[in-house]
């Protein structure tokens, strides 16, 4: 593994893992199959139960991956832990079930990043359905700052890249926020300089995540809580906050029951 310099940067990926099972192991083929070689794999394992853990001990990507376990509060509390353990230039968040879009991807991360440094970017993501479907690429457009702060649009983790020097002003993922701690957390970087969009895609994320099984009124109350820290309260004003979340959610809920399906949260 090579240290880094800013024409090979070290990319360190994370993964947060509690009794993926097959998700892992997915994630880890994908990982593998890179041809850029200068990257660490960190797992950070909350002391999982299945055999997620052992299926992939053996394959310790010739020293490039790490295996850690630990208790934690949370998704966002293992990334963190991860986080302070990572020793890359450019970190990516890629957890259990979700994959790269292709074997080249963290080849085009590094020829960007090495003719031009970025604080943190941003590419295209999918859902396995979609890529399933033949649907055409689109490329990824940056979301309103608003429309974030709002839950209408988001930025999608797995396909968004932090410099170091970045994570080390926004010192770790905020877990009061529950699921949308990614989404505080992007909107923080954003306050301090809009990330650079990459123009390929990254990632293909998977869809039975914990964010997608996630009730709607409290992915609304976190979103929220996110408005209320930030001093963005819809009309100023806390109780019409609340009732604007409490009708997003049960919008979002009759949606599902009309068409019969779960929306995807990324």
């Amino acid at each position: 593994m090579v240290l880094n310099s800013i024409d090979n940067p070290l990319i360190s990926i994370i993964t947060v893992n509690f009794n993926s099972g097959d998700q892992l192991l997915r994630t880890v083929d994908s990982i593998d199959s890179q041809d850029f070689q200068n990257f660490e794999h960190i797992i950070q394992d909350a002391w999982s139960t299945d055999e997620s853990i052992s299926r992939i001990q053996d394959n310790t990507s010739r020293g490039r991956r790490e295996i850690f376990r630990e208790e934690d509060l949370g998704v966002y509390d293992g990334m963190n832990k991860a986080m302070t353990k990572s020793k890359g230039e450019i970190v990516i968040f890629l957890n259990a079930g979700d994959v790269f879009a292709n074997s080249n991807v963290l080849t085009l991360i590094s020829d960007v990043y090495s003719r031009d440094p970025f604080i943190w970017a941003v590419g295209e993501t999918a859902t396995a359905r979609t890529v399933s479907n033949n649907k055409n690429q689109q490329n990824y457009r940056l979301p309103n700052f608003r429309a974030v702060q709002l839950g209408f649009n988001i930025f999608p983790h797995p396909s968004t890249i932090y410099s170091r020097s970045l994570l080390k002003q926004l010192d770790g993922f905020a877990i009061k926020f529950g699921l949308a701690a990614d989404q505080h957390y992007a909107l923080r970087a954003y306050t301090i300089m809009p990330p650079r969009v990459l123009l390929f895609r990254i990632s293909i994320f998977d869809e039975s995540g914990l964010s997608s099984r996630q009730g709607k009124l409290k992915r609304e109350m976190e979103f929220h809580a996110i408005r209320k820290d930030s001093n963005a309260l819809i009309g100023g004003s806390v109780s019409l906050d609340v009732l604007v979340s409490t009708l997003l959610a049960t919008l979002r809920i009759g949606k599902n029951v009309l068409y019969g399906r779960r929306r995807p949260h990324q």
